[in-house]
């Protein structure tokens, strides 16, 4: 079937907008909805409910961005609303219009993506892999300037002259997204190449949906939901703060495998891989795609974390903000089974590192139960720090 005739059958089974519109019908027909449904719209309606949305972070930030349009100011401004003996009814009104509008973009453009994984192509950043990417370089050879093939024949991953069905050229892999075929990602390839959901490059948590697609490897998953004070020295769940030091905590908001990044103060960062819970001062990224591997990008970022640090600002307590570790922090990313062996190379240091600070503390309990046995320091002094 050729490119075109597929296009057709899809655009003739339904489109993403009749899918959404179906969907929209289907699922949020308010008429054809049980009374208790009605009830619930109504009291979202209620000026009352204000107070309740605004129990929600998300409303907090539409609310914040709401009082600070054009139309809220001219609302207020307005003879009808100086005349009201209901201000609160109008406000509220104009503030459900306002989050409807922006939600329903999002709805729009999360049911559009939803069932989407397109391959995504990366060049490299090194000039000489770029050279090999494109299979060209430029010459500014007196008498011989312009575009200068490296290779006879052409040599590129990106394609093959006298085959364009290559399996083990990018342009293969893109023709066959196009056709909506899967197809595996060759392991020559995995450096210029990964797939991954197009909702998880999407950022829906911003008031402003700019509907930017991010090609960050790392999904945000917002931050926790725990306060401080949450930490448990009797749990058995660790409990991440805006702190390079673990706290225990006795419930868990999250089960995944994660790296938590701390919001204020210093730099800091922690990977972990089961059942923890995070203060709301602390960010939470999980995988983007199956290319990528979090422990590597904490182990890089670990080991440099003035790649963090340079994002922190203000006056007094600083803070970073997730835009910047989104879009700012930029690491090598080489093939999958590299950032393995990397990995598996960092941890067998942290273990010989953990072996040798064990033997130090050993030898350190040693050296003072011998100094307090012969009466030199007393017990008391050498827990408190005397020399």
């Amino acid at each position: 079937m050729s490119v075109a005739n597929n296009l057709k059958k899809h655009n003739r089974d339904i489109s993403p907008m009749a899918q959404y519109d179906k969907n929209l019908e289907s699922n949020h027909n308010l008429d054809k909805a049980p009374s208790e449904t009605k009830d619930t719209e109504q009291n979202i309606k209620s000026p009352q409910s204000t107070t309740q949305l605004l129990g929600l972070d998300t409303f907090k930030e539409y609310h914040a961005a709401f009082k600070e349009t054009s139309d809220y100011k001219k609302l207020v401004e307005s003879k009808a609303y100086k005349d009201s003996k209901d201000k609160d009814t109008l406000t509220h009104n104009a503030f459900l219009a306002y989050a409807k509008e922006i939600e329903k973009d999002k709805l729009l453009y999360f049911s559009l993506s939803f069932n989407q994984a397109p391959i995504i192509i990366k060049a490299p950043n090194d000039n000489k892999e770029q050279k090999r990417f494109l299979g060209y370089e430029w010459s500014n050879r007196k008498g011989d300037e312009g575009l200068k093939e490296l290779h006879s024949p052409y040599l590129s991953p990106l394609f093959e002259r006298d085959n364009p069905h290559n399996p083990n050229k990018l342009a293969h892999l893109i023709r066959q997204a196009f056709l909506e075929i899967s197809s595996p990602i060759p392991q020559d390839l995995s450096p210029y190449a990964f797939k991954t959901k197009l909702i998880a490059m999407l950022d829906f948590s911003k008031v402003d949906f700019n509907k930017a697609i991010s090609l960050n490897p790392t999904n945000s998953q917002g931050k926790g939901k725990r306060p401080a004070s949450f930490e448990d020295t009797n749990g058995t769940y660790n409990f991440y703060k805006s702190s390079l030091e673990i706290f225990k905590c006795t419930v868990y908001d999250f089960d995944t495998e994660a790296i938590i990044i701390g919001d204020g103060g210093t730099a800091n960062i922690h990977y972990y891989k089961g059942k923890f819970s995070a203060t709301d001062h602390a960010y939470i990224f999980e995988r983007l795609n199956d290319e990528i591997s979090l422990h590597y990008i904490y182990f890089v970022i670990r080991n440099n974390l003035n790649l963090l640090q340079a994002g922190f600002k203000g006056i007094g307590l600083q803070n970073i903000a997730k835009k910047f570790i989104k879009e700012q922090v930029k690491i090598p990313l080489p093939p999958l089974e590299i950032q393995k062996q990397i990995v598996s190379e960092c941890e067998r240091i942290e273990e010989q590192y953990s072996t040798i600070r064990m033997s130090i503390e050993k030898y350190q309990e040693l050296i003072r139960a011998i100094l307090i046995k012969c009466g030199i320091v007393a017990n008391d002094e050498i827990e408190g720090g005397g020399n």
